[in-house]
């Protein structure tokens, strides 16, 4: 009958490669999971700060008066339609940036149901008022 011998640096090189196989395995799993996890939060994370830009934005104008607004094409109504309108555009804006490309949609958007009323009138040939000095 034969013996075996085992020594202690064969016992400790057989520990530090159950160590090594270890972490390779450790690390694999952590590194799916962790692009899981950054792959599931990243669309949520962008929705939060989309929602809150809007909240800002929104915010601000509704700081701003009646006439301000009236200025701007505005009514206190349209102040939540106005941001997310301009917010579609920034994004489609991007994304054509990505691309590399602009689209026919592009074009004709107009962020401002009131800028979209006067742009009408004036491609249809409707007489708009002009704003005359007092005098």
């Amino acid at each position: 009958m034969r013996t075996l011998e085992i020594t202690r640096r064969d016992i400790d090189l057989a520990v530090t490669r159950a160590h090594r196989e270890r972490s390779r395995v450790a690390h694999a799993l952590l590194g799916r999971v962790g692009r899981w996890i950054g792959e599931t939060l990243r669309p949520i994370a962008g929705r939060f700060r989309r929602w809150n830009a809007e909240r800002r934005a929104v915010a601000e104008l509704r700081g701003l008066s009646n006439r301000t607004l009236a200025d701007m094409g505005l009514h206190r109504s349209q102040i939540r339609a106005a941001v997310r309108a301009l917010q579609d555009e920034a994004a489609l804006t991007q994304a054509e940036r990505l691309v590399g490309a602009t689209t026919p949609q592009a074009e004709n958007l107009v962020p401002f149901p009131s800028a979209r009323r006067a742009r009408r009138s004036t491609v249809r040939g409707n007489d708009v008022e002009p704003i005359r000095a007092a005098g």
